[in-house]
């Protein structure tokens, strides 16, 4: 198996609260482009389920390019049905990737049992913590514009949150390289 095609990696984070009372596991996969860890991701799969999550924030970005001219369906219905076959709640935004194939991407993740946060948030509880959880998509955004989000949390404290911004992309000539299964 090719070294580059397991390039992901897992950073773990700690945000403590006094309203939460219970720890709260989130695992979050982003930017996959359809790459492959392992047969039908497996080895992705097994990291993510050893890591024993609360749930899961599928949050963008498993096409290859936003401009291709058909995203890969098997490997899209492989996460999603992972995803929605598992016994944590698992939850889904598109990223900038699938702003030409939104309507697609989302109902694969529907199909297979996996809550589509789109402009809407759900209310639940995971560990014994009563948690609310949003998810705000773009797919229109213009072709000159790129989202940026950054992950982190941008403050330890109580209205902890995750910050997503506009910036002018840059025009490149650069092609993406690689090779997609």
């Amino acid at each position: 198996m090719d070294k580059d095609k397991l390039m992901f990696r897992v950073t773990e984070y700690t945000i403590k609260n006094e309203k939460i009372k219970t720890p709260v596991r989130i695992a979050q996969i982003s930017d996959l482009h359809e790459k492959s860890f392992g047969r039908k991701n497996r080895i992705l799969f097994e990291t993510v389920e050893g890591l024993r999550p609360d749930l899961v924030a599928i949050t963008g970005d498993m096409i290859y390019h936003s401009h291709t001219k058909h995203p890969n369906r098997a490997y899209i219905e492989n996460v999603a049905a992972w995803a929605g076959g598992r016994a944590f709640p698992s939850f889904f935004v598109t990223g900038n990737h699938e702003r030409m194939w939104a309507d697609y991407t989302k109902a694969i993740f529907t199909e297979n049992g996996v809550t589509v946060l789109d402009g809407r948030h759900v209310s639940f509880t995971a560990g014994g913590t009563a948690l609310n959880i949003g998810g705000v998509d773009d797919p229109t955004i213009d072709a000159h514009l790129s989202l940026i989000h950054i992950s982190e949390p941008t403050r330890q404290a109580e209205n902890s949150y995750a910050v997503f911004c506009l910036k002018k992309k840059k025009k490149s000539n650069n092609k993406y390289k690689g090779r997609i299964r």
